[in-house]
C-alpha cells in the first residue's frame, strides 16, 4: 500500500517470491509425505535441522512454522508493507512504525501480536 500524498517513484518495491502463499502448501505437501524437496520451505527447515536435527525434528518444526504462517494470515500487518516518503522500502508490516510506551509493545507490529 503507498500513502496518499507519497511520491510513488520514490518507492523501493520490490516483489519476493519467498512468501508465505508458496510456504505454506509446500510444507502442507511436504508433511503429507509427499516431494516437496524441489521447494524453498523444504529446502530451508532442512538446512536448518540438518547440523543437529532429524527428519522427525524438521517435521515437528514444518508443523509448527505451518501453525504460525496460519496465525500470520489472519494478522493484518504480517500481510502488508505501507510506503511512504517517510518508509521508502516499506514499513517491514509495521515493525518500522515506532511507538512509545504502547502496551508494551515498541513498535506497531508487536501491538497487533500482543
Amino acid at each position: 500500500m503507498i500513502a496518499k500524498g507519497s511520491d510513488a517513484s520514490k518507492m523501493k518495491i520490490e516483489h519476493n517470491a519467498k512468501n508465505i502463499s508458496m510456504a505454506m502448501p509446500a510444507i502442507y505437501k511436504w508433511l503429507k509425505g509427499e516431494d516437496a524437496s524441489d521447494t524453498v520451505a523444504y529446502q530451508t527447515i532442512s538446512k536448518l535441522t540438518a547440523v543437529h536435527g532429524s527428519e522427525v525434528e524438521a517435521k515437528s518444526l514444518a508443523l509448527r512454522l505451518i501453525i504460525h504462517y496460519m496465525g500470520d494470515v489472519h494478522q493484518p500487518l504480517h500481510c502488508s508493507n505501507r510506503y511512504s516518503d517517510e518508509f521508502p522500502s516499506g514499513d517491514k508490516g509495521g515493525n518500522a512504525f515506532v511507538l512509545k510506551n504502547h502496551y508494551a509493545a515498541p513498535e506497531l507490529h508487536a501491538v497487533w501480536d500482543n
